[in-house]
């Protein structure tokens, strides 16, 4: 968990995303997901900041650079907050059209409009496609003929979209 000349660790950056969607209340949302992603997030995020350390090449190992770092961290936590404040709008038409957009993508079709007739937003769509991506595409391409999800460049194919 290195920082770099500048950028911090990844862990750090990881917990900030964690932090980031649990105030905009879409953690709960995606805490779920089957994904390799949220797993990796999860589990660095969790490191102890204690771990934290300078690049040694770019830096000498003065902790004081990293707890100056620690020290305007809710500075820009409150500038993210501004900058995403309707984010968690979106929360619930994400679980309300999720089911509907996975089932369009599965039959190969763009997401039309559901049976309510209302329009999903654009930010309930693209984060309901981003899920199925990360969990249903081996099942899409075992329905399409020749198109086998343990072929590296088949699959490939696709994610490249």
């Amino acid at each position: 968990m290195i920082f770099s000349e500048s950028h911090p660790a990844q862990a750090c950056r990881f917990g900030e995303q964690v932090l980031q969607l649990r105030d905009d209340r879409w953690w709960d949302a995606v805490q779920d997901v089957r994904a390799e992603h949220l797993e990796l997030i999860t589990d660095v995020a969790g490191r102890s900041p204690d771990d934290y350390k300078l690049d040694p090449d770019l830096f000498d190992q003065d902790p004081g650079l990293i707890l100056a770092f620690r020290g305007i961290l809710p500075a820009i936590r409150k500038l993210v907050r501004s900058i995403t404040k309707g984010a968690a709008a979106g929360v619930g038409e994400f679980h309300k059209y999720k089911a509907h957009v996975r089932k369009c993508l599965m039959q190969g079709i763009v997401p039309s409009t559901p049976l309510d007739r209302k329009v999903p937003t654009p930010t309930a769509i693209i984060n309901a496609a981003f899920c199925f991506y990360l969990t249903s595409l081996p099942q899409l391409m075992e329905r399409l003929e020749d198109q086998k999800p343990s072929d590296i460049e088949r699959r490939s194919y696709w994610t490249s979209g």
